[in-house]
């Protein structure tokens, strides 16, 4: 098993963050080198993904791991939900939001490529 702490940092190549549109939902393109990627088995490939994943999902990105040639090796994609409308109560006094119920996971995918190879199985 690859220790996560000494290698993680020197996998990632470089990352880029786009801005949502109207065309698509805001992302995270990390880039990775395809010698240490090879390295990993298929649970510390998913393991890696995860992780990044979860935290780009956290602040509503997507997240595409791509190689040096800009190959898609990875990706965690969520399904975009818009926030709910907060209902406004009322009384004599003030107008306070109600609290949303915005508890549910969102629904997530994570993809690993079959076709890159692996060195380590």
């Amino acid at each position: 098993m690859v220790d996560r702490s000494t290698i993680w940092p020197k996998l990632v190549l470089d990352w880029r963050a786009y801005a949502g549109n109207s065309q698509g939902d805001p992302q995270i393109n990390v880039i990775v080198r395809p010698d240490l990627w090879s390295r990993y088995t298929y649970y510390e490939r998913y393991a890696f993904v995860r992780k990044f994943g979860n935290d780009a999902q956290s602040f509503g990105y997507q997240l595409l791991i791509l190689d040096s040639q800009d190959f898609l090796v990875a990706a965690y994609t969520c399904q975009s939900i818009p926030p709910s409308p907060t209902k406004i109560l009322q009384d004599q006094t003030s107008v306070s939001p109600e609290p949303s119920a915005q508890s549910q996971p969102v629904p997530c995918r994570l993809w690993l490529s079959p076709n890159y190879p692996t060195l380590a199985f």
